[in-house]
C-alpha cells in the first residue's frame, strides 16, 4: 500500500513524527481501517510542519 505525501511548505519539521504516530494510533484505536488511518496521519503530519513550534500553541 502506498500513501502519497502531501506537498506543503515545511517550516518546522520537529513535530511531524509525533503528530503522525499519535494520529495514527488514535485512528487505529477508534477502529478505522489501516488505509484511512495512514492517510489521516499523513495529512495531520503535513499540516503540523506548516507552522513554527511557537505558533502551534
Amino acid at each position: 500500500m502506498k500513501i502519497p505525501a502531501f506537498k506543503v511548505r515545511a517550516v518546522d519539521t520537529n513535530a511531524a513524527c509525533g503528530v503522525f504516530n499519535g494520529v495514527f494510533s488514535v485512528a487505529l484505536d477508534e477502529k478505522f481501517d489501516i488505509e484511512f488511518s495512514l492517510k489521516f496521519a499523513t495529512e495531520a503530519a503535513a499540516l503540523a510542519v506548516t507552522k513554527n513550534e511557537v505558533e502551534k500553541f
